[in-house]
C-alpha cells in the first residue's frame, strides 16, 4: 500500500499477501471439479479498512495475466445498491467480458436485454446505467408488451414462469461458464449496501448462479453484514444463515505491522524512527490499515515539507513523536485532536495513561509529561521563544518537541502573532509553521 487507493498489483503490495492470492487459486482449482453441478462460493472475511479491496485487485489482476484462465467479472455491489432490483446489476455486469470486441459485445447485449425481458417489468424501474453500456431505452422498448399489463394474472404468471425465467438466465451464464474456462465473479463491498440490497445478493446468487463451472468471491466483513441480517430477520443465528450462502470463509490474516510501517513509513530511502511509536499507537487508537496509510500519507508530507524549509532539521536530530501522534489523533478521533492542539492538555492523574504514551514513550511520567504540551504552553507566543534566554525549562520542552529552532533561525517570518498552538497546527495541517507557507 504506497497510497490511500487500492492496488492493483502485488508489486506495491507491502503486505505479502500474494502467497495468500496463490493457495485461494489453487483451491478454487482443486476445489471445482468436485463441486458437481453446484456453484463455489467463498467469502473473503476481514474488517472494514484491511486491504479487501486492494487484495481482490491484485488478485483479479494476476490471475487476468492468464486469460485463458478464467472469465472473470469484478461487481462492486455498493456502486449498485440504489438499484431496486439486485439481479439487475449483477445481469449488466456480464457488458465487462467482451467490451474489448465490439460484434461480441453487440450480441451479448442483446442477450442481456432479452434476459432483463424475460425477468419481467419491474426491471424497467431498475436503471441499467452507462457502466453497463446498455441504453435504458433499448430496455424499455424490449419490454414495451410486458409494460402494458400490470394485472393479477400477470403476477402470477411471473411468479409461475419463475423457474422458466432462472433456466432462460442460465443459459446467458452458462455462455461464459465452462469447464475449460470457468466463470470467476468477484463481489466487494457488500457488507455496506442497504440490508434488503445485500441479502437479495446473496439470494440472487444461489437461486440464479447456482451452476456448474461458476465461482464468486466475496469480499466483506462478516460481522457487519451479520448486523445487516439481523435488520431484516431480528436476532437470528447468522453464522448458520450465511453458511446457506458460503462454501468456505477464509479470514485475510492480519500484517505484521511494525514490518509494513518499515517499508510504508520510508523517506529518502530510509525508514523513519516512528515506526515503533505509530505501530503501538495503532494498537492504542485502534488504527485499521486504512488509517494508517493516511497518516503515512499525511506524516511523509510534513517531513518533505519540513525538509524543504530546512534539511538540517531531520538530519540533526529524531523527528518529534508529536506530529505523528497528533495527525494519528486528526483521523482516529478529530474532536479530540482540536482540543488538545488548540489548547493543550492538562492532566492530573498519574493513571491517565491515554495522553501521556500518546505524545512519546520517553515521557513516562506525569511531571515530565507537564512541562511538555500543557494549556499554558498552548497558548504561548513563538516569540518568547526566539527572545528569552536563556529559556524557562518548560518553554525548552516545548521548542525541542515541536521542532521550531532551525525552522524559525532560517525562516524571515514575522512569528509575533502566533502562538504555539496555531504553530502546531499548522505544522500538522500545512507541513509550515505559518501558513500560507513563506516562499
Amino acid at each position: 500500500m504506497k497510497s490511500s487507493c487500492p492496488l492493483n498489483s502485488f508489486n506495491e503490495d507491502l503486505l505479502h499477501r500474494e502467497d495468500l492470492a496463490d493457495y485461494l487459486s489453487i483451491y478454487i482449482k482443486t476445489t471445482l471439479p468436485a463441486v458437481n453441478t453446484n456453484s463455489l462460493v467463498i467469502a473473503l472475511n476481514s474488517p472494514w479498512g484491511t486491504g479487501k479491496t486492494s487484495f481482490i485487485n491484485m488478485w483479479m489482476n494476476k490471475l487476468k495475466e492468464t486469460p485463458e484462465a478464467y472469465n472473470i467479472i469484478s461487481y462492486n455491489a455498493w456502486e449498485n445498491d440504489d438499484c431496486p432490483e439486485a439481479i439487475v446489476p449483477l445481469i449488466c455486469s456480464f457488458s465487462q467480458l467482451t467490451i474489448s470486441d465490439p460484434e461480441k459485445n453487440k450480441k451479448l447485449k442483446g442477450k442481456i436485454i432479452s434476459t432483463l425481458k424475460i425477468l419481467g417489468p419491474r426491471v424497467i424501474n431498475s436503471v441499467a446505467w452507462g457502466m453497463c453500456r446498455i441504453d435504458v431505452k433499448e430496455i424499455t422498448e424490449a419490454c414495451s408488451d410486458l409494460m402494458k399489463s400490470t394485472s393479477s394474472e400477470t403476477i402470477y404468471d411471473e411468479y409461475t414462469t419463475l423457474n422458466k425465467k432462472k433456466e432462460a438466465f442460465r443459459e446467458l451464464v452458462k455462455e461464459f461458464a465452462s469447464e475449460e474456462k470457468p466463470l470467476l465473479i468477484f463481489v466487494d463491498e457488500l457488507d455496506r449496501c442497504r440490508p434488503t440490497f445485500a441479502i437479495e445478493t446473496l439470494e440472487a446468487v444461489k437461486h440464479f448462479f447456482d451452476l456448474k463451472n461458476v465461482i464468486f468471491v466475496f469480499s466483506m466483513d462478516i460481522e457487519q453484514l451479520s448486523h445487516s441480517i439481523r435488520t431484516i430477520y431480528g436476532d437470528i443465528e447468522c453464522v448458520g444463515y450465511l453458511q446457506r450462502f458460503f462454501d468456505y470463509q477464509i479470514p485475510l490474516p492480519s500484517p505484521n505491522l511494525k514490518k509494513y510501517l518499515r517499508e510504508r513509513l520510508v523517506y529518502d530511502g530510509k525508514s523513519l524512527g516512528q515506526v515503533d511509536h505509530l505501530s503501538t499507537l495503532a494498537e492504542r487508537l485502534k488504527l485499521s490499515l486504512r488509517d494508517l496509510n493516511v497518516i503515512c500519507e499525511a506524516y511523509l508530507r510534513f517531513i518533505t515539507q519540513k525538509c524543504n524549509i530546512s534539511n538540517r532539521i531531520f538530519s540533526m536530530r529524531k523527528p518529534g513523536n508529536i506530529y505523528i501522534s497528533l495527525i494519528a489523533l486528526k483521523y482516529s478521533d478529530p474532536v479530540r485532536y482540536i482540543d488538545v492542539i488548540q489548547n493543550g492538555v492538562e492532566i492530573t492523574d498519574q493513571n491517565d495513561r491515554f495522553m501521556i504514551d500518546l505524545f512519546g514513550t520517553r515521557r513516562s511520567t506525569l511531571d515530565e509529561w507537564k512541562s511538555f504540551y500543557t494549556k499554558e504552553i498552548a497558548k504561548t507566543p513563538v516569540r518568547n521563544i526566539i527572545s528569552s534566554s536563556p529559556l524557562p525549562d518548560n518553554l525548552y520542552a516545548a521548542k525541542d518537541n515541536l521542532l521550531f529552532d532551525l525552522e524559525i533561525c532560517q525562516s524571515k517570518y514575522d512569528f509575533s502573532n502566533i502562538t504555539i498552538s496555531q504553530a502546531v497546527f499548522n505544522n500538522v495541517e500545512y507541513g509550515s509553521m505559518v501558513y500560507p507557507i513563506p516562499k
